[in-house]
């Protein structure tokens, strides 16, 4: 009896662990996911998030998604070791186009994409789009909400920012017969603005340019002379000064145009090289009176390029000489202003 009793008990024992080792077998750890904002539930276990992770024994079981009181839904799964992960997206699609193109969509802060964009999102959310031209455009920002499954195009137009204010710095260069002019350009804009401009030469001497009225140019022994009258005058430097204001405009982002007058004097005067007649005379040429001067500069970011031009149109000279003075200038500068940083 004793011996039939300790027998059955290791039967028993053998059934117990048989069983158990079947059980552990017949389980696998599965995971189970749904969109954000979503909860997600396994024969009635439910996650407090989108994402489950659990250990369920294999077969067939009832998978729950649900949305606030909106979405309810339930799927059948088939569990067994090679199926082991299951997905369940309940996502809206919400496209995003802009104008301009090109903006970058955030998300509740997290970069998605650049419009024209078709994002999948569900819920409430905040959005912004940042144009790419954020000098000319504000930045767009909305408050969304995407249900299960709903498919929403969003399309807007960038709100324009004033022009901002510039003050430019400019240091100009001109080329001048004899010398070259060395000067500064000031300009305060925003679409419209004003500028002042001042040129003076440095003395020097060189070889000359062009043709002056009532006389010749000709080239003797390396150097440019000059024929006047009975004496032959080779050029010898050159000085000028002048001051022009006007108003500027600005055509696009990166032009603006600019036009002016103000008041000039130029000289060039020559020394006899050859006494033919009088020892020591000298000749002089001089323009100077009222001027104009237009040009354009190009901004890219702070760096300016400048090209213009500027001329006497009416005036006195001396000796009658009869000269008028153009020159073309080019000048390179900077531009001054207040940068506000947006946060990203």
């Amino acid at each position: 009896m004793k011996k039939d009793r300790i027998i059955g008990f290791f039967i028993a024992l053998a059934v117990s662990v048989s069983l158990k080792a079947q059980t552990a077998a017949d389980s696998v750890k599965i995971r189970l996911e749904t969109s954000q904002g979503a909860e997600i539930a396994i024969d009635g276990d439910i996650s407090s998030t989108n994402l489950m992770r659990t250990k369920v024994a294999v077969g067939k079981h009832t998978v729950m998604v649900t949305y606030g009181t909106s979405y309810k839904k339930e799927y059948e799964i088939e569990v067994d070791a090679a199926h082991t992960e299951f997905e369940f997206k309940i996502d809206g699609q919400l496209t995003v186009k802009s104008k301009p193109s090109g903006g970058r969509v955030y998300i509740d802060g997290m970069e998605r994409g650049k419009s024209p964009v078709t994002i999948d999102v569900l819920g409430t959310h905040n959005l912004r789009i940042v144009p790419s031209d954020r000098v000319s455009y504000f930045d767009y920002t909305d408050r969304i909400t995407i249900n299960p499954f709903q498919q929403q195009e969003q399309e807007f137009t960038f709100p324009k920012r004033p022009p901002r204010t510039y003050g430019m710095v400019l240091f100009n260069y001109m080329p001048i017969s004899g010398s070259a002019g060395l000067g500064v350009t000031l300009a305060c804009v925003k679409r419209w603005g004003m500028y002042a401009r001042y040129t003076m030469s440095l003395d020097g001497a060189s070889t000359s340019w062009g043709f002056s009225s009532g006389g010749r140019w000709s080239h003797a022994g390396g150097e440019y002379i000059y024929t006047k009258g009975p004496g032959i005058y080779k050029f010898e430097e050159s000085c000028y000064w002048g001051v022009n204001a006007g108003f500027m405009v600005r055509t696009c982002k990166y032009v603006y145009l600019y036009a002016g007058s103000g008041y000039g004097d130029y000289t060039r005067g020559f020394k006899q090289s050859k006494d033919n007649v009088r020892s020591g005379f000298e000749y002089m040429n001089r323009s100077a009176g009222v001027m104009i001067d237009a040009g354009l500069i190009l901004k890219w970011r702070a760096m300016l390029l400048q090209a213009g031009y500027n001329r006497v149109v009416h005036g006195t000279a001396s000796n009658n000489s009869g000269e008028n003075f153009g020159s073309i200038y080019l000048g390179v500068g900077f531009t001054i202003h207040k940068q506000k940083k947006d946060k990203q």
